[in-house]
């Protein structure tokens, strides 16, 4: 499997889906939005984690690093480095967008863990991490910091 035109390891067992990390540059946002997980026909869960320790996803002031939307399972990110992202969308969480659209609702979890967001910027809402969204989010062990927002809400 190859994210970005960088391989990465995927496994899968007893439907949840892992995405194991080394370090990657990206130049567009790594986007969950753009997989149709509703057509599944049943519920999978998807882990995105550092492989063998903490593990960097630089934007290089691209875009966002990570968008979660509307998917059909819980959603573990762990071991992670989230940094130099940036938003143009008109929306906030440069390191880290939650969003669903107004008529999901959904029973899932989104756990973020032992993972960094740093050195993100927006200029509209909060640079490292945004939530709008239905999702039950945890956040633990995590940083978040030297964010920057020029518009509403914390940077972070």
């Amino acid at each position: 499997m190859e994210l970005n035109n960088t391989p990465v390891r995927t496994s899968k067992n007893f439907g949840i889906n892992n995405i194991q990390l080394d370090n990657i540059e990206i130049s567009e946002e790594i986007d969950l939005s753009k997989y149709d997980f509703s057509n599944l026909g049943r519920a999978c869960d998807i882990t995105i984690a550092g492989y063998g320790g903490k593990r960097t996803i630089d934007a290089k002031s691209n875009c966002r690093v990570l968008q979660i939307c509307n998917t059909n399972g819980n959603v573990t990110v762990e071991n992670l480095i989230l940094t130099g992202g940036t938003t143009t969308d008109g929306q906030g969480g440069a390191g880290l967008l939650i969003s669903d659209t107004p008529s999901n609702v959904n029973p899932y979890k989104i756990i973020v863990r032992n993972c960094s967001i740093i050195r993100n910027n927006s200029p509209y809402k909060a640079g490292g991490i945004y939530l709008k969204t239905k999702y039950v989010v945890q956040i633990t062990d995590c940083e978040v910091s030297d964010n920057t927002s020029t518009g509403a809400g914390a940077a972070g």
